[in-house]
């Protein structure tokens, strides 16, 4: 099939027929042609905000697939992600123990927790029992290099500590000279308070 090309002419209202000359592919010979000018498609100016348009479209497309394609991934990764999460805090919740789990949720029964929590919510009660479970607290023990001692004063910064060793002593010292041995005796506190009420 012979090749051809669009080409936009002017041509006076009045014109009758247009010709041109062609040169046949097949011998060589050349030959004139002709058109009626009704039998012309007629050049329509194009829509420049339709094109616009058409070629946003294209392009939004075009950016939602490449997106889709470069974070499909971490998006199904995260969500893998959220459900392992959910799965551990289900499993740590129904192995805990019933005053801790009295402690953080307030609630006795496994099924009720699930009921009154989502999953973000349960993680987070857990994540914040375990962040004050961490903080040193008065009646607290710590082991450091002069022994074993039970907090007795925190700072208001909570960077220094007043300890009362196992002999009775005490002295001032700096939150990351210690470590916490995991045991608590509220009676300190409790004490400490009761001296202060009687002081009031």
């Amino acid at each position: 099939m012979m090749e051809t090309n669009k080409y936009i002419i002017e041509i006076p209202d009045n014109t009758a027929w247009l010709q041109w000359v062609k040169v046949s592919d097949k011998d060589g010979h050349v030959y004139f042609d002709f058109k009626d000018p009704e039998d012309l498609t007629p050049y329509i100016e194009p829509d420049l905000n339709a094109v616009k348009k058409e070629v946003y479209d294209k392009c939004m497309s075009e950016a939602e697939d490449l997106a889709y394609k470069l974070y499909s991934p971490k998006i199904d990764e995260a969500y893998q992600r959220g459900l392992n999460d959910a799965w551990d805090v289900a499993k740590k919740i129904s192995i805990m123990d019933s005053p801790i789990r009295d402690e953080i949720f307030g609630l006795v029964v496994t099924s009720n927790i699930i009921d009154e929590n989502s999953a973000s919510e349960a993680i987070e009660k857990i994540q914040q029992y375990g962040r004050e479970q961490e903080k040193i607290k008065v009646g607290n023990e710590v082991n450091g290099k002069g022994g074993r001692g039970i907090i007795t004063k925190i700072s208001d910064d909570g960077d220094h500590f007043n300890v009362m060793w196992e002999n009775g002593s005490t002295g001032y010292y700096m939150r990351e000279d210690f470590k916490k041995t995991g045991r608590h005796f509220p009676e300190i506190a409790e004490v400490l308070r009761k001296m202060q009420e009687v002081r009031e």
